[in-house]
């Protein structure tokens, strides 16, 4: 696995409030994790031991990086977090990670709960996924489900083909 572009100081001030677009993909919250090009290996290595606090707050003061930027980055010192975990099995239709008792995926829409009469809730975001044009958003009603979708989209080779979306409804 190549190293990803580290994001200099100026090119961070220039993207203003935007979430990091390159750096290693965590499938378990969605995110790219940055690297900085003004973090040294050895200044790496004691980041990985300190608190979360003197984390961020180094990071803050020598890469320029927003709050939300050095969150990530010390929520993820030691990597992306798996997906899939000993607590998970793969959907047996799309292969996402599901809770061992589900009884339906809310990524290809299939329903099990009675194995005689296997259904589908409705139109698939997997195969939205997988037959969707270079440049299109895919939008998902839920925020697990644009997790899966963006798991799935990377597990496909899709991810930087597509624009996957959280829709948030309004209630008023």
């Amino acid at each position: 696995m190549t190293s990803p572009v580290p994001y200099t100081r100026a090119e961070i001030k220039g993207l203003g409030t935007q979430l990091p677009a390159r750096g290693i993909f965590c499938p378990a919250c969605g995110l790219y994790i940055p690297e900085f090009a003004d973090i040294t290996p050895e200044e790496r290595t004691e980041l990985k031991q300190a608190s979360l606090f003197e984390t961020i707050k180094t990071l803050r003061t020598r890469t320029g990086c927003r709050l939300t930027w050095a969150k990530i980055w010390a929520q993820h010192k030691d990597g992306p977090h798996p997906l899939v975990t000993p607590d998970t099995v793969p959907c047996r239709f799309c292969g996402v990670p599901l809770h061992p008792e589900a009884g339906q995926c809310l990524l290809c829409r299939m329903d099990w709960h009675d194995p005689q009469h296997l259904k589908q809730l409705g139109p698939s975001f997997t195969d939205q996924i997988l037959s969707a044009a270079p440049g299109a958003t895919i939008c998902l009603p839920s925020h697990t489900s644009w997790i899966l979708a963006l798991h799935f989209a990377e597990m496909h080779g899709r991810q930087n083909e597509l624009t996957i979306e959280f829709i948030t409804r309004d209630t008023d």
